[in-house]
């Protein structure tokens, strides 16, 4: 049997930014991957939360694109999509 290689991910949801406005939480999130993909991590992971002050990422699938275009070759995964919110064929087609 051969050694499978160890992979390391991380979460990129800044919940400790209560009172914090909304373009400040995404610019943490943005560095949080940033520094992470400087770091050598392997995948960033974003969870969806509407309507809340927690984890606020009312859209990760187009903040998982933005990621993207600054940290090439990260993987991008999501920690919840409240499926019943979308329409099912866009949602297949964003992703």
């Amino acid at each position: 049997m051969s050694p499978k290689a160890i992979r390391f991910d991380f979460s990129a949801n800044p919940n400790d930014a209560n009172g914090v406005g909304h373009r400040d939480r995404y610019a943490t999130t943005m560095a949080m991957a940033r520094h992470g993909y400087a770091l050598g991590y392997d995948a960033v992971w974003l969870a969806e939360h509407n309507f809340t002050e927690y984890f606020p990422t009312p859209s990760p699938l187009v903040t998982l694109s933005h990621i993207a275009a600054y940290c090439p070759g990260l993987g991008l995964g999501t920690q919840v999509l409240v499926t019943p919110w979308y329409n099912p064929v866009r949602l297949a087609s964003e992703m």
